[in-house]
């Protein structure tokens, strides 16, 4: 009698570990992210930023391969608009490599996107002579409050200036905002924060400039562009300054600026062999 018991309890068992299968598929960080304690907000409060991370690699021809993460915790049905990710791209000179999204409900079960929630649509208008496009993830359908919504973009582009901008927050409140920057060995970088403080740490030719509870930036119509309230990272980095060339100075003779003189390597003359005149008769 035990033995159907047995049986009847082996799907039950199936269910559970594929359950256990599907949150192992969400990334460390997320999980992470989805952990931490949420501060009691404002109901005019939509949404909240657990995380928002880029990772900037620089490489020794310019090219700049970007790593974006975002995990959002939906608030209010107001909040699902929060629930998207996008990045602008023009094709040719600039790539989306990967992108991946996955969405937390209140009960734990997680969502991973895939391609029902994806689009690649141009943004450039009709007869030019650019093809500028968007690409992205749209999971406002199924953002429910309580749920959160996470996602990764991985571009590549190539620098035209050695300068990068990027902003701690988008109006919404953010637990943890992070940048970091890699450069090749030798490279080294400046950075101001506007409207605000960040904590820098330095790790070879890594930069990392972090933020942590920044509040909710109420905007208003007539108001202040956002980018002029919350906080904004502005960075300048640089190649290793060429070593100049190696100079041998003569012993006691300087120039008159009082710097030593370099010896002149004079050439011995090359002989010139003139054609032979011809004698008149």
């Amino acid at each position: 009698m035990r033995r159907p018991l047995i049986t009847r309890a082996l799907p039950l068992f199936a269910i559970f570990a594929a359950s256990l299968a599907a949150a192992d598929d969400a990334p460390g960080w997320l999980r992470e992210a989805s952990t931490r304690t949420v501060p009691a907000y404002d109901a005019k409060v939509p949404a909240v930023l657990l995380l928002r991370e880029t990772r900037t690699t620089v490489e020794e021809g310019g090219r700049l391969i970007v790593t974006s993460r975002e995990a959002i915790r939906i608030l209010s049905r107001d909040g699902r608009s929060a629930a998207a990710a996008q990045q602008i791209y023009e094709s040719g000179s600039s790539k989306v490599r990967d992108i991946k999204g996955w969405m937390i409900a209140p009960s734990g079960e997680l969502l991973k996107l895939g391609k029902e929630a994806a689009f690649d649509q141009t943004l450039a208008p009709p007869n030019t002579y650019t093809d500028l496009r968007l690409r992205g993830l749209d999971a406002r359908s199924k953002a429910d409050p309580g749920s959160v919504f996470g996602y990764e973009i991985v571009s590549e582009d190539r620098a035209l200036f050695s300068q990068i901008e990027w902003s701690f927050q988008a109006g919404l409140p953010a637990l943890v905002s992070r940048y970091v920057l890699t450069l090749p060995a030798g490279w080294t970088a400046h950075a101001t924060v506007f409207n605000g403080a960040a904590k820098s740490a330095v790790d070879g030719t890594t930069y990392t400039w972090e933020t942590r509870d920044l509040p909710f930036v109420e905007t208003e119509s007539s108001g202040p562009h956002l980018l002029s309230l919350v906080p904004r990272l502005a960075i300048n980095y640089s190649a290793a300054p060429r070593q100049p060339p190696h100079r041998v100075s003569l012993p006691g003779k300087t120039s008159p600026c009082g710097q030593p003189l370099t010896p002149i390597r004079r050439r011995s003359p090359t002989p010139i062999s003139l054609p032979k005149r011809s004698r008149l008769p």
